[in-house]
């Protein structure tokens, strides 16, 4: 039996003025009544025009989903906005509609002949869409629905006499440009969170479909994607900044496959003593970002834009972590508190065979089947935000590089990481149901506890 989804924004507006009780065809979400601490909605574009060649076809703006999102928080007024996201859903094939509850992605095969010589490399075709995280509003928080508003800041090209080249000035340029602009033309509201993100090869952020080759390194075009939520107090004057954790290199070869980096859970120590000793900080969000593995060593390695590289790429890859955030202004300083994350991996219900690809259960299944229990038990600790990360199949949560060849691309594993304020821990056995499926890996490191 499959899953059923989160709600759509069709099923949802089709409710034809019903409560958010009836909307909703998952039960669990149902049965979470109105303390929900977490879930998440996915908003797809429609496709304009279908063509056999993904190239070819056309797909509605970004723009659009923002504004089904909008009306969709518009009816369900009771859920508050933690943070927005930029994903990437495959496209299986002509006229099938995108799978955003899916979470897998299974790279195709092209064949390239060089004389007497065949070489098999992988391929994504992928349709961006729009993840947003909710929770249900607390006692007293503001009655009016959240409205979620966007801007997008791509870096200045060095070379104003060639538009359609890559080369660009430094990631600071995009925050530098954001703060001052903002300073002089405020956006409408408070900034919630933002994300560095690829754009097409066309450089707009608009466009919506993106390609990912094992062969070929494309030039990804990036921009910083600030949300905000309408009409909520904020002070202009204050800047966004960031703070880059980069994982060190423990083990160097000549050989890149044998060169090991830091892993997730060193790094969030870091992160938690970075945090003790600022005080006067308000955390916005925490991203995980893929930069090229032959360039991790670099010290610009994460302000260079032609080191980037997209989340679902198919080349070897090295991960950071960002924080975004603002300074206050308070005679005290805020009290300590800990930063905390735990990254939920699907259940494998098939493993890989002869002609036949490894398959998952659903995002929404993994949401009530692991998520909300184990929200559940640890309800004293504050969700910052959320994000969707694909990690390669039988890739450890804990490794913070890809080096996998061409031949090893199985599959691509969404996986959801939920970064805490406050200490989470893991429940005692039995607490969160065992899934009947065996695990992707005998040796998982799921949990990152500080």
């Amino acid at each position: 039996m499959v899953d059923a989804p989160p709600p759509s924004y069709e099923e949802v507006i089709r409710a034809e003025g019903a409560g958010i009780e009836n909307s909703y065809p998952n039960q669990s979400l149902r049965s979470a009544g109105s303390d929900l601490r977490f879930t998440f909605i996915d908003f797809t574009a429609n496709c304009l025009i279908e063509k056999n060649k993904f190239f070819k076809c056309e797909y509605e703006k970004f723009c659009i989903l923002i504004k089904e999102a909008n009306e969709w928080l518009a009816q369900n007024a009771t859920f508050a906005v933690i943070n927005c996201e930029v994903l990437c859903c495959q496209k299986d094939g002509v006229s099938l509609p995108l799978q955003t509850d899916k979470s897998y992605q299974i790279p195709q095969t092209r064949t390239e002949q060089n004389g007497e010589v065949s070489t098999e490399y992988k391929y994504l075709n992928l349709v961006k869409f729009l993840r947003v995280y909710l929770r249900s509003k607390n006692p007293g928080e503001p009655l009016e629905a959240d409205q979620i508003g966007h801007t997008c800041i791509q870096p200045t090209n060095r070379d104003k006499s060639m538009p359609s080249s890559y080369s660009y000035y430094s990631y600071d340029d995009t925050l530098i440009k954001f703060n001052s602009t903002n300073k002089a033309c405020p956006v409408e509201g408070r900034i919630n969170n933002v994300e560095r993100i690829g754009l097409n090869r066309e450089k707009n952020p608009e466009e919506l479909k993106q390609y990912e080759d094992s062969d070929k390194i494309f030039h990804v075009p990036l921009c910083t994607m600030v949300y905000y939520i309408r009409g909520q107090s904020a002070d202009p004057r204050i800047p966004i900044e960031n703070a880059d954790f980069i994982p060190a290199v423990i083990q160097n070869s000549s050989c890149f496959y044998f060169r090991k980096h830091e892993s997730f859970t060193s790094l969030m120590s870091r992160i938690q003593t970075w945090v003790r000793t600022n005080s006067f900080i308000n955390i916005l969000n925490l991203q995980t970002i893929q930069v090229s593995f032959n360039k991790a060593k670099r010290e610009d390695v994460a302000y260079d834009p032609g080191y980037f590289r997209t989340k679902y790429t198919l080349k070897p890859y090295v991960r950071f972590i960002r924080i975004y955030f603002t300074r206050t202004f308070d005679a005290e300083p805020r009290p300590d508190f800990t930063i905390s994350c735990r990254t939920f991996l699907p259940a494998l219900q098939s493993r890989t065979a002869k002609g036949r690809s490894p398959t998952f259960e659903t995002m929404s299944s993994l949401l009530r089947r692991e998520i909300f229990p184990f929200l559940q038990y640890n309800s004293k600790a504050k969700i910052i935000n959320a994000e969707t990360l694909p990690y390669l199949y039988k890739a450890k949560v804990d490794d913070m590089q890809s080096y996998t060849g061409d031949s090893e691309v199985y599959a691509y594993i969404s996986c959801i990481r939920i970064f805490f304020e406050g200490l989470v821990t893991e429940p005692p056995p039995g607490y969160i149901p065992l899934s009947n499926h065996p695990r992707i890996y005998e040796d998982a490191e799921e949990c990152c506890l500080l």
